[in-house]
């Protein structure tokens, strides 16, 4: 992902395995984000990485850890205000939905929609945020979560198991 800087014009976010990291030029040299969420050390994937075009360029992080609790596999979803020097965790999810979690924000949007299992849609913007049941999906298989925005239409689009599609 990338966003315009003040320092170089563009700054590039990536996940390289289970680090995030940064560039201020282009890409030459790499800095650590100041990122250390619990039960990360070592094992997981990242999933999705969306930056938002705010004042603060928020960045939305979506990625596949283990979690020592349950002690399972699950996803978790962190956000950067900063961005992307600091990220902090909002949201943890079901072990079982570990493949069932999907992130999308639409085309120069401020918002960021999470479809998590077949029954639950997380809405996050700036300093709101809610979740939505919905029906029609299973509760088995994987997830994929797109789709598009114009004026005030919101049209949201769930792919299960890589054959079937769902409209809002």
């Amino acid at each position: 992902a990338f966003y315009p800087n003040d320092t170089s014009g563009v700054r590039l976010v990536g996940a390289s395995g289970v680090y995030l990291i940064y560039s201020d030029d282009e890409g030459q040299t790499w800095q650590d984000a100041q990122f250390s969420p619990k039960s990360y050390d070592h094992w997981g994937s990242p999933n999705n990485l969306i930056v938002l075009p705010d004042s603060a360029n928020t960045i939305y992080y979506l990625a596949h850890a283990w979690s020592n609790v349950s002690w399972g596999s699950r996803s978790w979803l962190y956000r950067s205000t900063d961005g992307g020097k600091n990220f902090s965790r909002i949201k943890a999810f079901l072990p079982e939905e570990k493949h069932r979690v999907s992130m999308w924000s639409p085309y120069k949007s401020e918002e960021v929609y999470v479809l998590e299992g077949g029954n639950t849609i997380h809405y996050f913007a700036s300093d709101t945020s809610y979740s939505m049941f919905v029906d029609g999906l299973s509760n088995n298989g994987n997830i994929g979560l797109s789709g598009y925005q114009s004026d005030s239409t919101l049209i949201m689009y769930a792919l299960e198991n890589k054959n079937k599609v769902y409209k809002s």
